[in-house]
């Protein structure tokens, strides 16, 4: 799963960017198209945006965090900790990016964050989840520190002080809530 959000499988080819047009004023917004802030012109980190945030959203459903720690006890399952680790080791931790895909790279540790600052704020979710969750967020936070102190790039640097004050309330975090599918054949399918 954590291969399908690496920000160079992400990143749409800039020979494809360069034929999609502006949106032209006056037409509505349609389910199909991607949410964008950037006006009428296509906004190339929309589609990494949703792609990440779907993958990471499953990831961390609130029952699945929870059936872990219970199932790591009780039949040997992956333990969150690993999975935390594993997680953070693709996403926050491998050699910084340039460009585009540095961008996709910030977006999807922005992305990360929210998901777990709001899994220690979710009730729905067992305590001793939500404390692996807790642990793995203060050591972020340690790490994003350093970071910021230690980068000169202005982008890196921005990305890490929006990330610690982010962390200061986690209440605010807000993950998206995905539509569910609805059943039967896609549109046009008989």
């Amino acid at each position: 799963l954590l291969t399908t959000i690496d920000p160079k499988s992400l990143r749409l080819p800039d020979t494809l960017l360069r034929l999609i047009p502006p949106r032209p004023a006056g037409y509505d917004f349609s389910p199909e198209l991607f949410t964008k802030k950037t006006g009428l012109a296509f906004d190339a980190l929309s589609p990494a945006e949703a792609a990440a945030d779907m993958v990471i959203s499953l990831l961390f459903h609130p029952e699945r965090l929870s059936r872990m720690v219970q199932y790591e006890s009780t039949m040997d399952g992956l333990p969150l900790d690993e999975m935390m680790t594993i997680i953070r080791s693709k996403i926050m931790d491998p050699v910084k990016l340039k460009g585009m895909d540095a961008l996709i790279q910030q977006q999807n540790e922005q992305i990360l964050l929210t998901y777990l600052m709001a899994a220690t704020q979710n009730e729905e979710i067992n305590f001793a989840a939500r404390a692996i969750i807790k642990k793995h967020l203060e050591e972020i936070k340690t790490a994003t520190k350093e970071k910021a102190k230690a980068t000169t790039d202005p982008y890196w640097k921005g990305h890490y002080l929006l990330a610690l004050q982010r962390m200061e309330k986690p209440e605010l975090a807000k993950p998206t809530v995905h539509a569910t599918a609805p059943p039967g054949a896609p549109i046009g399918c008989d």
